[in-house]
């Protein structure tokens, strides 16, 4: 029994001692360069993961003067916050480095998705996909994003003055409603049972890598094929709307040509991005298939899946941090308020996509607060083959990890203030106070071959929020003694508080 004891012990004073030995030589051996650091064999970085999870990679380049190397899941890593490694190895993409991620998450994300593939596949589903969220594919979908964000909002004007109310949870359920009703059906977007399964399955996310019985990854994986089935049923009803479609309109292209006549129609039409893909994979079909991709309905679904999933809680984690600004900063809330009053001056009529697309300020305030909390703080890519980084060999078999919150600090005037002017052209700071900043360093949407295909249908989203919510007379502050810090859930960030907010009305 003692001598269990003493090896305990023994184990952790081992462990303790290179942990401080880890520290230490972070702390005082040359910050200039991403040397390899002491750290617990074997495990590596995993213990600042699991105690830091959220900010374990910007402390580290922070004392390296932006780049640094590690250990972590059996490779070595390289850690990297300069924009111009950033730019370079976004570069490479595809031919000296591809994307990663560990096995568990490919599992999650399913066969053929976008977000796993390299090479020749990713570039040609990532063309078709990319069609999807074009200027005429975007008016199509906005009277169903309107639907949803104006019935939210609805719901918030008619409480009384004072209250307080969660913003995550409401903006999770609207974002999750505006993206499955565009994407698949109505129905679907109003389903609980498949709301629940969604929660269940981006918690597999950022569960323990391992599929013991009843935890968080099999937990996860096991709601991603209830996800699968239920949507795999939604395309027969796709295709039998295809079928019926006339023969002049399905031979066009899969999204409408361009057209700025166009005008936002008052029918919802749900499920467009469902109807789109079964028209892709049927174009595809009839080329002799394109490099094999988007063929078989499991891809199509794992690609779909993928689009949920980039819309709903990266978007939720932006809204929040919009709001939680604009609550900070009452006078950039005031702005947003005269600039939606001066485009869209009569609330008694629907948004239209136009309107929307005009609020410059708006767009501003959304990207400054991306900049300063970016809903996804990291990319990983894998090394196929060797190449020079900052004046430093990067092996091949090594992992590159791009902290895209690390440019914004680097190279923007004034980085921890709060300033929506940096963006807006129309504003005199933009030429005068930020002249200086590298705005093709705001990378929030990634860069390269992984930049956000959907960054437009983010985008209008939180647009119409901001204007239905100052159509409505709205304003809100933040309640007190809430914990704002930022925590990582499913695949984007939060706030451990969900944001609690007061609201009121203007006069």
């Amino acid at each position: 029994m003692w001598w269990l004891l003493g090896g305990f012990v023994w184990t952790v004073g081992i462990a303790v001692g290179l942990a401080l030995t880890n520290i230490l030589f972070q702390k005082y051996v040359n910050r200039n360069r991403p040397l390899p650091h002491v750290t617990i064999p074997i495990v590596g970085d995993l213990i600042n993961f699991i105690i830091r999870p959220n900010d374990w990679y910007m402390l580290r380049i922070r004392l390296y003067d932006g780049r640094a190397r590690g250990y972590m899941w059996g490779y070595n890593i390289w850690l990297t916050g300069k924009a111009d490694d950033i730019r370079l190895v976004a570069a490479k993409e595809n031919k000296e480095v591809v994307g990663w991620a560990p096995s568990f998450v490919q599992e999650l994300q399913g066969a053929g998705s976008i977000t796993t593939l390299n090479g020749v596949a990713h570039t040609v589903v990532r063309k078709e996909l990319f069609s999807l969220f074009s200027t005429s594919a975007m008016k199509e979908y906005f009277p169903s994003i309107r639907h949803f964000v104006t019935r939210e909002v609805g719901s918030w004007a008619s409480q009384p003055p004072g209250s307080v109310i969660t913003l995550a949870p409401l903006l999770r359920h609207m974002a999750f409603a505006a993206v499955y009703g565009s994407f698949i059906d109505m129905g679907f977007a109003e389903d609980p049972e498949a709301v629940e399964l969604y929660e269940v399955y981006v918690k597999g996310f950022v569960s323990v890598p391992f599929k013991i019985p009843g935890s968080g990854l099999v937990k996860g994986l096991e709601a991603h094929q209830k996800l699968r089935r239920k949507i795999a049923s939604r395309l027969e009803d796709a295709r039998a709307r295809a079928d019926h479609q006339p023969e002049d309109e399905s031979s066009n292209d899969q999204v409408p040509k361009e057209d700025e006549s166009h005008q936002d129609g008052p029918d919802i039409k749900p499920g467009l991005v469902l109807d789109m893909l079964i028209k892709m994979q049927r174009k595809l079909l009839e080329k002799g298939g394109e490099k094999g991709v988007l063929l078989d309905d499991d891809t199509l679904v794992s690609n779909l899946l993928s689009l949920v999933i980039g819309g709903h809680d990266t978007v939720m984690s932006a809204m929040c941090s919009v709001m939680k600004l604009l609550a900070e900063h009452p006078d950039a809330m005031a702005k947003v308020r005269e600039e939606v009053l001066s485009v869209c001056p009569d609330s008694t009529q629907p948004l239209t996509y136009e309107q929307v697309n005009n609020l410059h300020y708006c767009q501003a305030v959304i990207k400054e607060s991306l900049r300063i909390v970016p809903p996804i703080h990291f990319g990983i890519k894998y090394v196929k083959e060797s190449f020079e980084m900052g004046g430093y060999t990067v092996p091949k078999g090594d992992l590159v990890f791009l902290l895209y919150e690390g440019p914004h600090e680097k190279v923007f005037e004034d980085h921890t203030t709060f300033a929506p002017e940096r963006f807006c052209k129309a504003c005199p700071e933009y030429h005068t106070s930020f002249a200086d900043d590298d705005r093709n360093s705001f990378l929030s949407f990634s860069t390269g071959a992984r930049t956000c295909i959907g960054m437009k249908f983010a985008l209008v989203e939180i647009q119409m929020l901001l204007a239905e919510l100052m159509r409505q007379k709205m304003t809100w502050k933040l309640a007190p003694g809430q914990n704002l810090e930022l925590v990582l859930d499913g695949i984007a960030v939060r706030y451990a508080s969900g944001v609690q907010v007061i609201l009121n009305k203007t006069a």
